[in-house]
């Protein structure tokens, strides 16, 4: 199975999750929940959208963990762009040509 139909079958079943980046939490740990709303492959990348603003793209994926209530995805470059909720909507980027390790944590885990 490749990466893509992974994490799409590990949503699918966990519904929500909080994220892991390799610098740290995003929010609060198992406090912001999110939905994947879109995802792709192209080349050797892997595109994620969370909750309709949240983008990671990441490169030549590895699947390190897929088994609820965690999902690990190596990778060798990663670039995370979202926007702040509310009314000032600041766009961030985050860019990462080390890579290292995104992890999803289940809701209720």
């Amino acid at each position: 199975m490749d990466s893509l139909a992974v994490v799409s079958a590990w949503f699918d079943k966990a519904g929500t999750a909080s994220m892991e980046l390799p610098t740290g939490w995003f929010g609060r740990p198992h406090d912001n929940m999110h939905r994947l709303t879109w995802s792709a492959v192209r080349d050797d990348k892997v595109l994620l959208e969370l909750d309709g603003q949240l983008h990671l793209v990441l490169a030549d994926v590895e699947i390190v963990a897929d088994t609820a209530p965690l999902l690990a995805l190596q990778c060798s470059q990663l670039v995370f762009d979202w926007r702040e909720s509310g009314s000032s909507r600041r766009r961030h980027a985050e860019i990462r040509t080390a890579g290292g390790v995104v992890k999803f944590h289940a809701s209720g885990h």
